[in-house]
């Protein structure tokens, strides 16, 4: 049977870390080179150093969280837009010097009234990444656009379905999809809107008001159907465990391993 590829999100990335992953035979997404603290100047070599020498003994694949708070693909001001590439760029040289070869980032969207949004969302949408994809292309890194507050996957679809590189492919956030919208769709209507454009899962849950990063077997979302979806695409996507509690994370791999999607050797 085919078992799914399974990384954990971690914003302290620890040699105790490192060593544990190593044990279960799972990867690791680097959380803090999203945050802007941690990108500043005096403190961003430091990190990168320190995340370099904790990498060169790890086992599992490495993926990367790109920066998202103020990040406004779709700005009006030029200025803006800029500054949005900027960061972007400079999390692709990091990824690529740390070995990472997924990189997520948010298409931040933006609940509105006006009637046309969803269409100016998408439009702006394909202006902005294709420099952003040609430059994940030349350092081989795929990109994962990641829904927030999207209402739809027809959204992130329309977007990556026309840019149409194997370097830019879809992020599903489970979590997202129940407390940062109204339309609260199943997750295995997710999985089917966004179908082959999908190659990555933030695997979490909440009860529907905050974005709690429980256990997915906590919370009151429904994941019926949700793992029978991702069997039935012709790649199974990777899943991460994005939680904020070592609990949460070992009741989420316990159950994963329970339900015969992961070797063995997960315990």
């Amino acid at each position: 049977m085919q078992k799914f590829q399974v990384s954990a999100s971690v914003l302290h990335f620890s040699p105790q870390v490192a060593d544990h992953f190593n044990k279960l035979g799972i990867g690791v997404e680097l959380s803090a080179f999203s945050l802007p603290h941690y990108l500043s100047p005096n403190r961003l070599p430091d990190l990168l150093t320190q995340t370099t020498n904790l990498l060169s003994n790890f086992k599992g694949p490495v993926s990367m969280h790109g920066p998202f708070f103020d990040m406004n693909p779709i700005a009006r001001d030029p200025w803006i837009l800029e500054v949005c590439r900027k960061r972007m760029l400079q999390s692709l040289e990091l990824a690529d010097r740390l070995g990472a070869r997924q990189l997520v980032f948010h298409a931040n969207y933006i609940p509105h009234r006006a009637k046309d949004h969803d269409h100016i969302f998408v439009e702006k949408q394909l202006e902005y990444w294709p420099k952003i994809v040609r430059a994940a292309e030349d350092y081989d890194i795929r990109l994962l656009l990641e829904n927030t507050r999207e209402h739809s996957p027809k959204l992130l679809y329309d977007i990556l379905t026309p840019i149409n590189s194997p370097h830019f492919k879809a992020c599903l956030d489970t979590g997202h999809t129940h407390c940062f919208t109204h339309s609260k769709l199943p997750l295995k209507d997710w999985v089917a809107g966004l179908g082959e454009q999908l190659a990555y899962v933030h695997l979490h849950a909440n009860h529907g008001d905050l974005d709690e990063h429980l256990a997915y077997t906590d919370g009151n979302q429904d994941f019926t159907g949700f793992f029978e979806g991702l069997q039935a695409l012709p790649k199974w996507p990777d899943l991460i465990i994005e939680v904020k509690t070592k609990n949460a994370f070992l009741r989420s791999l316990g159950a994963l391993q329970r339900a015969g999607y992961l070797a063995p050797a997960y315990v």
